[in-house]
C-alpha cells in the first residue's frame, strides 16, 4: 500500500468520524469578471459544501512572505466536480466565494492541499477566507 492509498484511506475514516462538526458552507463559482470588475458566478444557487470550519482568527504567511489575516479555514473531505469555465483555478478559485452559516464571508486567500499524485487534485480542500468581508448576491448574472 503506497502513501496516496493510506492518505485517502485516513480521509475516509476521519470524514465519517467527524460528521457532527460539520456544518454548512456556500460556494459561489466565479466564472469571469466583468469589464467594470464585477465578478460574474455561475448561474444557479450556490454549492453547498458540509464542512470543517475553523473560526480562528490568525496570519496566514505566504511563500512570498506577506502575512494576510485569517476569519476562517474550511476543510471540504469530499471531492466535487469542477465548474469548468476556462481560466479558472479547479475546484476552488481565489475568485469565488464562500459564505458560513453565520454570514462570515471574506475573499479567498489561498486553498492548499497536500496533492493526491493519481489524481492532480489535492486529497481534500483546504481553503483559507479572510481580508475584508465581501457580499454575495448569489446571483448568476
Amino acid at each position: 500500500m503506497g502513501f496516496d492509498s493510506i492518505v485517502r484511506e485516513a480521509i475516509e475514516i476521519i470524514d465519517g468520524e467527524v460528521k457532527d462538526l460539520e456544518e454548512p458552507v456556500r460556494h459561489w463559482r466565479c466564472v469571469r469578471v466583468s469589464p467594470t470588475g464585477a465578478k460574474v458566478m455561475a448561474p444557479g444557487d450556490p454549492i453547498v459544501h458540509m464542512a470543517i470550519v475553523e473560526r480562528n482568527p490568525k496570519i496566514h504567511y505566504r511563500r512570498d512572505g506577506i502575512t494576510l489575516p485569517v476569519k476562517a479555514r474550511i476543510i471540504i473531505l469530499k471531492p466535487f466536480a469542477p465548474e469548468g469555465t476556462a481560466g479558472r483555478s479547479e475546484p476552488v478559485d481565489v475568485r469565488d466565494e464562500f459564505v458560513l452559516r453565520d454570514g462570515l464571508t471574506g475573499p479567498v486567500l489561498e486553498n492548499p492541499g497536500l496533492i493526491d499524485p493519481s489524481t492532480s487534485r489535492p486529497y481534500f480542500l483546504e481553503v483559507l477566507i479572510g481580508g475584508a468581508s465581501s457580499s454575495t448576491s448569489g446571483s448568476g448574472a
